[in-house]
């Protein structure tokens, strides 16, 4: 199936799965199936699309709107998908990374990301830090384990030892989150995309 379907357009949260008629087909609700190309527009008033835990198949993926989108959730988007988004810069995130990884090859990788930081920019020059940022874990700091075959014996002691917890650490969401959506749009006003790709290139601005 290989219909349009234009989702997120009742009650929030706006749900995409394959249960809810979330969806339209022209004027008609519409339930989505994999293979459907997707869009979001204008039309809906509900911006925040939980995906739930869905691993979701669409055929396309389309955002074309004004409005800032927000998909949440611990769903996946998945397969030969082609996306079309106007996507434009709204937060700058920035960390202190110490990683660890085998002298001959990259099969295990252990990072330790701490201070890490996110504020609204809505420019698209390239800085090093932020001025009034927020910090987003502290005093915690992330722990990844990385592995591409067999979990190590050694990072099974390191987790009992230290009594870890397996959780997401979203740096970009998480910082939205906890100091809500406001901070985020008063801050960062509407530009076009020619002015943002004249920005990036400019390369003037980059404490």
């Amino acid at each position: 199936m290989s219909g349009q379907a234009t989702l997120g357009l009742f009650s929030p949260p706006s749900i995409w799965d394959v249960t809810s008629a979330n969806g339209l087909s022209g004027s008609s609700p519409k339930l989505f199936s994999f293979g459907d190309r997707v869009l979001f527009d204008d039309s809906s008033a509900n911006t925040v699309v939980d995906s739930g835990s869905l691993f979701l198949n669409p055929g396309s993926v389309t955002v074309h709107t004004a409005q800032d989108y927000i998909f949440a959730g611990r769903g996946r988007i998945m397969g030969a998908t082609t996306s079309l988004m106007e996507a434009k810069p709204k937060m700058h995130i920035a960390y202190l990374r110490e990683a660890y990884e085998n002298a001959d090859n990259n099969a295990v990788r252990l990072t330790f990301d701490r201070a890490v930081e996110s504020a609204p920019n809505p420019n698209g020059n390239l800085i090093a830090k932020s001025e009034q940022a927020h910090r987003v874990f502290d005093p915690n700091l992330v722990l990844e384990l990385k592995f591409t075959e067999r979990f190590p014996n050694w990072f099974c002691e390191l987790v009992q030892t230290f009594h870890c917890v397996q959780t997401g650490a979203a740096k970009f969401a998480e910082g939205i989150h906890t100091r809500g959506e406001s901070w985020v749009t008063r801050a960062c006003p509407r530009k076009s995309p020619e002015s943002l790709v004249d920005e990036f290139l400019s390369g003037t601005s980059f404490p």
